[in-house]
């Protein structure tokens, strides 16, 4: 399983939580939380029962069974970035194997027009988190 993150505070945070409930985890950062380099990807190892922690651009070139896809409210804020955040989602999107979760905490361009997309194939794949509670 893989928690992608859109921005890299996002993974500090997330690393905290998993060692604080004291899961198994690999984070594809350097200790400073920077971006990968190509023997930190070598490092990984699919078999191995943890979670991977990675931002979506440093996910580039693996796949995971289950993809989390966090802070996908965070991209799409800036018109002009709209087209190139897409690719990153859909980068984040083509990395899940088997199982696929978006989670938003604020409405962007980009997330509309997520549950657009969703709402009109008829699948329950993004719903919003006033239509859970």
């Amino acid at each position: 399983m893989a928690i992608l993150c859109a921005e890299i505070g996002q993974i500090k945070k997330v690393t905290q939580q998993l060692l604080r409930a004291e899961i198994p985890h690999f984070g594809l950062v350097n200790k400073h939380f920077g971006l990968v380099n190509k023997q930190n990807k070598k490092a990984y190892d699919p078999r191995e029962n943890r979670v991977t922690v990675v931002t979506i651009h440093s996910s580039k070139g693996l796949e995971f069974p289950r993809v989390i896809l966090l802070g996908v409210g965070q991209l799409g804020q800036k018109n002009e970035r709209l087209e190139q955040d897409a690719r990153l989602v859909c980068v984040g999107m083509t990395r899940a194997q088997e199982c696929l979760l978006l989670t938003t905490s604020r409405e962007s361009v980009l997330s509309k027009k997520l549950l657009k997309i969703s709402e009109a194939c008829g699948q329950d794949a993004v719903v919003p988190l006033a239509q859970i509670t």
